[in-house]
């Protein structure tokens, strides 16, 4: 009888492990979704300077910013990802995805080099990506580990130190 609820006992732990697969494993999850915990939504996105930057190509961290020329707190913001970028560059990468459906490409691009945005600039003519991240206010900053896994989901303007806080947390997701 002992014997019997002891197999039994060892057959349930094996089927609560194949149902919920690899416990201790550090892989981002399958699920693509905006928010903390899931994997961030996958995107191919093209520059300003004609490149195409696509969020599986990266093996760092990143920070990426939707934003509008016309968004008055993303001109408060601007020099914020400026001061952040010189800081953690090295670090992590900088995508600022331009909400380009709701605005105009010489705007953006004079607001760029006002705010001399050294990271790369990506344009969301279509309005397809700000969808997929469920970007209702702006500017929304997304903070990505290594793993694509989204560690934090900020809409609104923040400050220079939570931002630098989220970043930090990002560097030391191993």
């Amino acid at each position: 009888m002992k014997r019997n609820l002891l197999i039994g006992a060892v057959v349930l732990l094996l089927v609560i492990g194949a149902l919920y697969g690899n416990i201790g494993n550090k892989e981002a999850p399958v699920v693509e979704r905006p928010e903390a915990g899931f994997r961030a939504p996958s995107f191919d996105l093209e520059g300003l300077d004609g490149k195409h930057y696509s969020l599986s190509d990266l093996n760092k961290p990143v920070v990426i910013n939707f934003w509008a020329s016309w968004c008055g707190p993303c001109k408060l913001e601007a020099p914020i990802l400026t001061n952040l970028y010189e800081k953690y560059g090295k670090d992590v990468e900088f995508y600022a995805i331009n909400l380009t459906s709701n605005d105009q490409l010489p705007k953006a691009q004079q607001f760029v080099d006002q705010y001399q945005f050294t990271f790369p600039v990506l344009l969301d003519s279509d309005g397809r990506v700000s969808k997929q991240y469920q970007v209702i206010a702006i500017p929304s900053t997304f903070y990505v580990d290594r793993h694509q896994t989204v560690l934090k989901a900020a809409p609104g303007l923040h400050s220079e130190e939570q931002m630098a806080q989220w970043i930090e947390q990002l560097i030391q997701i191993p």
